[in-house]
């Protein structure tokens, strides 16, 4: 209990009190214990810290199974890496890769992929849009029609991923295994619908992961 002799309430110790456990309320801890006061720079050090990979070069990059957990993700400024997405997402960004092999489990949303080159994808993703990518190969699933932009010479296939966990993966995304809308490009830059930026390989892709 707080109090002066005779019970009148202390309230300068209430204040303070007050003040302490607010202060508390409003920091925050990171998930490797760097602190912060203010939530918005928490919450983006999180986000910078465990939901994306960026400016790497000759790495092997892996979010194993339970890491991400439907949350956002993003790829940016990466060379000859390979990269490993072994859980459900949210959105999902990549942007300004070269030379690497990129996978990406069920995103409930979309993934975008943006001034890519020499690059293949293996995506299963609710919509996939590309902009300003060149030379690149995605082996995809998709719920609803892939979109390209400003992109040339694209190759898709169809999914290629098989591993332990992916049907469940599937099944928190939202998405449908047998409903998958790979061949049904839409390329805004083709009016004419003449698919010189793209094409479907139908050939049999061995299995990636």
């Amino acid at each position: 209990m707080i109090g002066r002799v005779g019970g009148d309430v202390d309230f300068v110790a209430v204040i303070t009190i007050l003040v302490a456990a607010t202060a508390a309320v409003l920091g925050r801890e990171s998930s490797d214990g760097t602190e912060f006061e203010d939530r918005d720079e928490y919450r983006k050090y999180e986000f910078e810290t465990n939901y994306t990979f960026k400016n790497k070069k000759d790495e092997t990059l892996i979010k194993a199974p339970g890491q991400i957990q439907g949350q956002p993700f993003d790829l940016a400024d990466l060379e000859n890496c390979q990269v490993f997405l072994v859980d459900h997402s949210d959105q999902v960004q990549i942007d300004n890769l070269v030379n690497c092999r990129v996978y990406i489990g069920p995103s409930s949303e979309s993934v975008f992929v943006r001034n890519c080159t020499n690059c293949f994808f293996t995506i299963a993703c609710k919509q996939l849009r590309t902009r300003d990518c060149s030379q690149i190969q995605v082996s995809l699933y998709t719920l609803t029609d892939p979109i390209i932009e400003t992109s040339t010479n694209v190759v898709f296939s169809t999914f290629n991923a098989a591993h332990h966990g992916l049907r469940q993966q599937f099944e928190a995304a939202h998405l449908e295994p047998e409903n998958n809308h790979w061949t049904q490009v839409y390329d805004f830059n083709d009016p004419n619908k003449t698919g010189e930026n793209w094409k479907l390989s139908h050939d049999a892709v061995e299995p990636w992961i």
